[in-house]
């Protein structure tokens, strides 16, 4: 709509993906160490303090947010609650798109509060949740929440099997996470897997190990064994996946994908956020101790198991939603701009 003005105010990050679609991206643009993990992660947050400039950039943010009180016709806000609760700063009508929260988690704080429900009842226009359970608990509870998809599954190209793929090739895709300081240490554990996983199977079967890099990590650092790959086709080419991500695990099973994870080193896939996938993603999710040998056996266990691999994969597409939330939520936003207008 060549008739509307978007700006853009990334509140972790660059704001890269905003570049080329039109926006104005605004404020302090820096990353964090942290990466934006600081939920559930003091250390993080505290090098976030010291280090990254914390708040410095948070003060930008609310003066940025500030100077656009009385301009903006509406507020998107996409993912927890912080931008949901920095929306006020503007005060414009709000439509969030919740997409971290959900009633398949039991932890505290991973599903939605009490004090975050009774602002998104009194600010929000419009709640769009990723799952129809947690939408019928917040339009209980008096939220305009409603569920039309899951706008992560919208993110994935489904181009299918590679035609190429050999026959009897079990192909094995493995998601390092994006957080720079994780991705070498995760590295090196998937490098023992896929040698435990060659000498399991000794001259029997042939393995394709499939590796998904975000895009600012240096490619010369594949290992040998790996074939690094855009994200989307290591997803759809893999018959299982070993994940250490957090989005990108759950974007796999939504695909249909068996995941395999375990606890890791680095500082985002901790013990409680391998838990707390574990209960969003129900059996789609195979959660292992971090060894070699176990992870192993779990992912020759399931590539022997037909009936295991379907039953993950169906779950996984249950817990993780359909396709087509954006365009909807796109249509949403526009008909709410337009129907303010014409009032």
């Amino acid at each position: 709509d060549p008739s509307l003005r978007i700006l853009a105010l990334p509140l972790e990050g660059c704001g890269k993906m905003f570049l080329g679609c039109g926006a104005e991206v605004l404020g302090l643009r820096r990353p964090m160490p942290s990466g934006g993990f600081i939920h559930h992660n003091l250390a993080g947050f505290l090098a976030d303090i010291f280090f990254g400039g914390w708040i410095q950039t948070t003060w930008k943010h609310i003066s940025t947010l500030r100077q656009l009180r009385g301009k903006v016709d509406l507020v998107i806000a996409i993912g927890d609650m912080i931008p949901a609760f920095a929306s006020s700063l503007v005060s414009a009508p709000l439509i969030f798109v919740g997409i971290n929260k959900s009633d398949y988690y039991h932890f505290r704080g991973y599903s939605y509060m009490g004090f975050e429900i009774s602002y998104l009842r009194r600010f929000a226009q419009k709640v769009f949740t990723r799952d129809e359970i947690t939408a019928e608990r917040l339009r209980r509870a008096g939220v305009k929440a409603e569920y039309v998809g899951n706008p992560m599954m919208d993110l994935i190209s489904s181009n299918g099997t590679s035609p190429g793929k050999s026959p009897g090739v079990l192909t094995i895709g493995f998601l390092p996470g994006t957080r720079p300081g994780d991705i070498p240490i995760n590295l090196k554990d998937f490098e023992q897997i896929t040698t435990s996983l060659n000498q399991a199977s000794g001259h029997l079967r042939k393995y394709d190990f499939l590796l998904a890099l975000p895009v600012h990590h240096p490619r010369g650092t594949v290992p040998r064994l790996f074939q690094s790959l855009p994200f989307s086709k290591v997803i759809t080419e893999s018959d299982i996946i070993v994940g250490l991500s957090g989005t990108g695990n759950e974007q796999a099973a939504g695909a249909g994908k068996p995941v395999v994870a375990f606890p890791s080193r680095g500082s985002q896939y901790t013990t409680r956020f391998a838990r707390a996938q574990q209960q969003l993603l129900g059996n789609a999710l195979a959660l292992c101790p971090r060894d070699p040998q176990h992870v192993v056996k779990k992912i020759l266990d399931i590539l022997g198991d037909p009936v295991e691999r379907e039953h993950m994969g169906r779950v996984g597409k249950e817990r993780m939603g359909s396709i087509g939330a954006i365009p909807t939520m796109a249509k949403a936003v526009n008909n709410t701009i337009h129907a303010k207008n014409i009032d």
